[in-house]
C-alpha cells in the first residue's frame, strides 16, 4: 500500500512545498518589481528603449532591495532586471520585469531542478495642474557680470501664479499704495539675484497683494525646463515641405492682417499648392491652424479672433483687442500658442531637436539676436508661449486693470514685460503634484 501511494505522496509534496515556495518567491519578486516600476516613474518622462537593466534611483537599487541579498549560492538568484519606457508608445508609462530562479525541493526527484518567475509591473506618471506662469532659464545676473534673465517694468503687474528665474529677477514699478503702482505674484521662487526699485514694491504669496506674505521670492535650487517641445510634436519634421501634413499654413514668412471689414492671411513663398492668400469676411479665423514659417511670423490684426498654434523663429503681434486660444500641443504638457523655433535653416530644415528635461537645446548664435514681441493691450489669450533660445518681451499699454489677461505659462530663455496693467493667470498640465501609480 505504502508502495503504491508513494507517487501520490511525492506529487502532493510537490505541489505543497514547491509550489508554495515558488509562490512566496514570485511574491518577492513581484513587490521588487512594483518598487522598480514605481522609482523609475519619478524619473518620466525617459528613452528607455531598449530597457535598462537595471533600477538605480537616487543611489538605491529597488529591485535587490526588495529580493534576498544576493551572494555567492544564494537562493534564489536573481536573473535580470528590465526597465523599459515609454511603454505601448506611452511616455506617461514605465514597465519593469524582474526575473528570478528557484530552486525545488522534490521537483528534482522528476527532472526539474529549478523553475524561472518572471514578474512585471507597469506604473504611470501623472501630473495635477500646474500654476506655473513664468519660468525665465538664462542664469544671467547683471551683478555678476553674466547678464539679465527676468524683468517687470512698469506699474500694476498682477500674477496668479508661479514667477521663477534661474538668475535676475528685477522689478522696477515705482511705489506702493497710494500710488498703486505695484507687482505681486502668488508664488515667486528665483537662484541668482533679486532687486526692487523702490524697496518694498514687489509683493508674493498669499490670496491677493493686499495679504501678501513675503516681499522676496523664495531662493531655490536651479530649476530644469518644466515642459518641453520639438518641431515634431506639431507635423514640422526634418524640411518644410509640401509633404508635412502637421503645419497647415506653410511658407518663409506669414502675416495675419486687416482686409477691409475682414481678415487676410498673406503667405511668402508658400510650400505646394498652397494659396499666397488666405481670406475671410469678418476679424474671425474660423478654420484652426498650425502655422509653420521659417522666418518670420506677424500678426497686425486689431480685434482678431483665432485658434492657433504659430511656430516660427521670430513672432510679432501687433495691435489690440485679441482673443487667440492654443490649438495644438501634447497630452502630457499642453497646447501651445507660440512656439519660437530655433535653428532653422533657409530651406526650411528644422533641426532643433533638444531632449526633455536634461537635455539643451543647441541655439544657434545667429538666433540669438532674435525675439518674440508681444505688443498691445486688451488681449485675451489661453495657451503656452515657448521660446528655450530667445527672449519674449510683452509690452503692454493698457490703462485698467480689465485691459486684458494671458492665461497659461510663458517659457523662455528670459522675459521681460513693460508697460501697465499687465494681468496674468498661471495654467499648466505641468509643475503641478506628480502623482504615481501602478497600472498593472
Amino acid at each position: 500500500m505504502f508502495a503504491i501511494l508513494l507517487p501520490i505522496f511525492m506529487l502532493s509534496g510537490a505541489i505543497v512545498i514547491d509550489v508554495g515556495y515558488w509562490w512566496a518567491n514570485g511574491r518577492k519578486a513581484q513587490i521588487a518589481a512594483d518598487a522598480c516600476a514605481l522609482a523609475a516613474a519619478r524619473d518620466l518622462p525617459q528613452d528607455w528603449d531598449p530597457a535598462r537593466t537595471e533600477c538605480v534611483h537616487d543611489g538605491r537599487d529597488y529591485v535587490l532591495t526588495n529580493i534576498p541579498a544576493q551572494s555567492a549560492g544564494s537562493e534564489p538568484v536573481h536573473l535580470s532586471t528590465k526597465v523599459l519606457s515609454p511603454y505601448e508608445g506611452d511616455p506617461t508609462l514605465v514597465e519593469a520585469t524582474v526575473t528570478m530562479r528557484v530552486q525545488t525541493f522534490f521537483g528534482r526527484y522528476v527532472g526539474l531542478g529549478s523553475v524561472d518567475l518572471v514578474r512585471r509591473a507597469v506604473a504611470e506618471q501623472s501630473v495635477g495642474e500646474g500654476n506655473y506662469a513664468i519660468y525665465s532659464h538664462s542664469s544671467g545676473c547683471p551683478a555678476s557680470g553674466t547678464g539679465e534673465s527676468l524683468i517687470f517694468n512698469g506699474k500694476e503687474h498682477l500674477i496668479d501664479g508661479r514667477v521663477h528665474s534661474n538668475g535676475q529677477y528685477l522689478i522696477n514699478n515705482g511705489a506702493d499704495p497710494p500710488g498703486y503702482e505695484y507687482f505681486w505674484a502668488q508664488e515667486g521662487t528665483m537662484v541668482g539675484c533679486f532687486s526692487a526699485s523702490p524697496p518694498g514694491t514687489a509683493h508674493f504669496g498669499g490670496e491677493d497683494y493686499a495679504h501678501h506674505v513675503s516681499t522676496q521670492p523664495t531662493v531655490v535650487t536651479p530649476q530644469t525646463w518644466p515642459a518641453w517641445w520639438t518641431p515634431a510634436d506639431f507635423g514640422w519634421v526634418g524640411q518644410l515641405s509640401a509633404g508635412d501634413t502637421g503645419c497647415d499654413v506653410r511658407g518663409k514668412g506669414i502675416k495675419i492682417e486687416a482686409n477691409g471689414a475682414g481678415t487676410r492671411i498673406v503667405i511668402d513663398t508658400p510650400i505646394g499648392t498652397q494659396p499666397s492668400v488666405l481670406t475671410f469676411p469678418t476679424n474671425v479665423i474660423t478654420v484652426p491652424y498650425v502655422y509653420c514659417a521659417w522666418e518670420k511670423f506677424e500678426i497686425g490684426r486689431q480685434n482678431l479672433v483665432a485658434t492657433m498654434t504659430v511656430l516660427a523663429p521670430e513672432i510679432t503681434v501687433n495691435e489690440n483687442g485679441q482673443r487667440l486660444t492654443a490649438y495644438k500641443g501634447t497630452e502630457k504638457f499642453g497646447n501651445v500658442l507660440f512656439f519660437a523655433v530655433p535653428n532653422i535653416d533657409a530651406g526650411g530644415v528644422a533641426q532643433f531637436d533638444g531632449a526633455y528635461p536634461t537635455g539643451n537645446p543647441y541655439c544657434d548664435p545667429s538666433f540669438a539676436g532674435k525675439e518674440m514681441k508681444l505688443n498691445g493691450n486688451d488681449h485675451q489669450w489661453t495657451g503656452i508661449i515657448f521660446a528655450p533660445c530667445i527672449q519674449v518681451t510683452v509690452n503692454v499699454g493698457g490703462t485698467t486693470a480689465g485691459d486684458g489677461q494671458l492665461t497659461g505659462t510663458i517659457l523662455a530663455n528670459k522675459v521681460k514685460v513693460n508697460g501697465e496693467n499687465f494681468r496674468m493667470v498661471g495654467k499648466s498640465k505641468f509643475g503641478g503634484t506628480v502623482l504615481l501609480a501602478l497600472d498593472q
